[in-house]
């Protein structure tokens, strides 16, 4: 069990982390290889606290808490933040959830093994970090799947050439992965591979590519989809006892013994492979790019399993179908596989040139360029400028620190906070009634920023480098243009807190302002 894995950090005033979605990606990746089942994230959507009659619910040192949060902003750089905005974890963590959604009940069982050579100091950035959850007494029984990651955060680790695993089972054997070509980990790199994986009566020994998603349909044929790796060369090894024939048009085959290896060159289609197994069922395996796959869902729709890849947001709400969030000045494409029996207007069939006999329905929305689709240029006009940065205060020293951590700035020294009114163009208009969504995005820099409407303030902010979106349809109904603002407490540059490589810029600056407009897309007639 692992409860509240990081989907971000929150930030405190002394320690201002931002998580990327690699830190966020192989954590999870690392966890999911180390053994953990009953994954829960802490947070996966980020919210906004509020502030009650006895004042405002954030941790404080002043309330005996370790840390100085922000009064309101309990975004924690989530892959959904705070308003519902839409981060690139979000996508590549979805690689991992269904993972999970179809090879969950395999995983779970499987107990977790690590190399015997290490590594086991976390300083050693020479040896791969790979595991190993898989089950079976030799080369012709081993399922499981072998994690590898070669991403640690705030340490590039250097590309490591030449990586070929042997997986000893306890009889027989060594299985040496891959078979042909090894492979050159690249920082950053984090992926899945399968081991002993069944279509059928065929089994699969191993792949370079990681496993998504995969169904059974009304016939019968199972479908199952790998994601090719960038970097890494793929290869598919079947046992040759299970399998009756497959296809391998543009593949290479090399038939080894008592296995059929291919090989697949890398491109920015999808690809299949069909197979007939020893008791002559037909099954295929889709070959999806990284690309597709982080913009991909695979949804039970209108009949029968389908992939959906979308350009934008794809969201699925209880009592509807699919719905495309598009940025209203940006065009948008929905590519759902397989494309037969879709009974939806608006989609035509594009068979790609790569793929057999692959039929991808694509239905596709237009830029819009009227002048009320945005985006449009916030004038940001400075109505204070900044005075001096608050003085530093040292809160109580708490036992396992090592010494005291500054304090948040007190109200007092927001009267030296810089303050800039937004002005909205007068060609905006949002109808959040309508499920518009309007998306205000300030880069700035300073110590602490906060957010006012109407004169109150409804947001807050520790500056880390990063830009800061609000969800300004929070605010907004039908004609209505309220009054907005930001201001911001200079950064002493030599301020004891933890801040990012480029977010110590001294003062107090609000430097752009956009607004862009979001539009739901529903894909199916209301």
């Amino acid at each position: 069990c692992l409860a509240e894995a990081g989907g971000g950090m929150h930030q405190s005033y002394h320690r201002r982390p931002v998580v990327t979605a690699d830190d966020t990606y192989a954590t999870a990746l690392v966890q999911l290889g180390s053994g953990a089942n009953l994954y829960g994230y802490y947070m996966y959507h980020g919210g906004t606290n509020p502030v009650c009659d006895t004042g405002p619910l954030n941790e404080t040192q002043a309330s005996g808490y370790p840390n100085d949060v922000p009064q309101w902003s309990y975004d924690f750089h989530a892959p959904l933040g705070q308003y519902g905005q839409v981060r690139p974890a979000w996508g590549r963590l979805r690689l991992l959830h269904q993972f999970c959604a179809a090879f969950g009940e395999q995983l779970a069982p499987l107990p977790a093994v690590l190399p015997k050579q290490g590594p086991f100091d976390p300083a050693d950035r020479l040896l791969p970090r790979v595991a190993l959850r898989a089950a079976g007494v030799d080369a012709a029984t081993t399922t499981g799947f072998l994690f590898v990651n070669h991403h640690v955060r705030h340490h590039a680790l250097p590309p490591l050439a030449g990586l070929q695993l042997q997986l000893q089972p306890e009889q027989g054997a060594a299985l040496p992965l891959p078979l042909g070509q090894p492979v050159t980990l690249q920082p950053g790199m984090a992926f899945i591979w399968p081991v002993g994986l069944r279509l059928g009566a065929a089994r699969l020994r191993h792949a370079t590519l990681q496993p998504f998603t995969r169904w059974t349909d009304a016939s019968g044929a199972e479908h199952l989809v790998l994601v090719q790796l960038p970097g890494v060369p793929a290869e598919l090894d079947f046992d040759k006892a299970g399998l009756h024939e497959i296809s391998h048009a543009g593949l290479q085959r090399h038939d080894q013994g008592d296995t059929v290896l291919l090989l697949a060159p890398p491109t920015e289609d999808a690809q299949a492979i069909d197979l007939v197994d020893s008791q002559h069922r037909r099954h295929r395996i889709v070959l999806l790019p990284l690309g597709m796959a982080e913009r991909c869902q695979h949804l039970h729709w209108q009949g029968r399993d389908r992939l959906l890849v979308a350009s934008h947001p794809l969201v699925v709400e209880t009592g509807s179908g699919p719905t495309l969030l598009r940025t209203a000045h940006e065009a948008a494409e929905l590519a759902v596989y397989p494309s037969d029996g879709l009974d939806t207007p608006g989609f035509t069939t594009r068979d790609t040139q790569v793929a057999q006999g692959m039929a991808w329905a694509v239905r596709q929305w237009p830029a819009a360029a009227d002048a009320q689709a945005g985006p449009w240029a916030v004038h940001a006009q400075c109505t204070q400028a900044a005075g001096n940065p608050a003085a530093l205060r040292w809160g109580p020293h708490v036992a396992w620190r090592e010494g005291p951590v500054p304090l948040v700035p007190d109200e007092a020294a927001h009267q030296q906070a810089g303050w800039w009114d937004l002005l909205l163009p007068d060609t905006f208009a949002c109808n959040p009634e309508a499920g518009e969504s309007a998306w205000l995005t300030i880069q700035l820099n300073g110590d602490v920023a906060r957010f006012w409407v109407d004169g109150q303030c409804v947001d807050d902010r520790f500056c880390d480098g990063t830009p800061w979106t609000l969800g300004l349809h929070r605010w907004l109904s039908a004609g209505r243009q309220p009054r907005l603002a930001v201001s911001v407490l200079p950064l002493d540059v030599e301020l004891p807190v933890f801040l990012e490589a480029g977010a110590r810029v001294p003062g107090a600056a609000v430097h752009t302002v956009t607004l862009t407009l979001e539009r739901r897309e529903p894909v199916e007639p209301c």
